[in-house]
């Protein structure tokens, strides 16, 4: 049962990362552990997280490390998506951007104290550098980004 589940709900968020325009340029899904690796590489990189060990891991590594927490039924997170796409591109190599789907990953949503949503929090070398809630132009999270 919970194979199937993990199955099914593999296929519903390539649906939605199709339907929100998303890339996973350099990343690969393994459905039937719903975990993610990242291909090193200069390209932009938009990482799915489907478990709590891949988004420490990813978190933990050296650089930037950008993650959206959001939700499939969000309008603002939908239009927040395709800046993210935008960050992803021009900051190619120097950050990976996460997207957490707060309905799939409850746990990860609570361990950061997200309860309202699109919310992004950056992380440098591992630590929590910035968090903010709500719509967020290109230019501020390029600041952060650059700084």
């Amino acid at each position: 049962m919970k194979k199937s589940f993990v199955f099914f709900a593999s296929i519903m968020v390539s649906l939605a990362i199709i339907a929100c325009g998303n890339k996973t340029d350099g990343a690969q899904t393994n459905s039937e552990t719903d975990t993610t690796s990242v291909a090193p590489s200069n390209t932009a990189t938009i990482v799915e997280i489907g478990d709590e060990q891949t988004f420490d891991s990813l978190t933990a590594k050296k650089g930037y490390t950008l993650v959206d927490f959001y939700a499939t039924w969000c309008g603002p997170c939908k239009r927040l998506a395709p800046i993210l796409e935008e960050v992803a591109e021009e900051m190619a190599g120097k950050v990976t951007v996460l997207k957490v789907d707060v309905d799939k990953n409850p746990v990860l949503a609570d361990k950061f104290k997200v309860n309202a949503i699109p919310h992004i929090i950056v992380f440098k070398d591992g630590k929590q550098t910035w968090s903010n809630l709500g719509m967020t132009e290109k230019d501020s999270i390029i600041n952060v980004l650059k700084k």
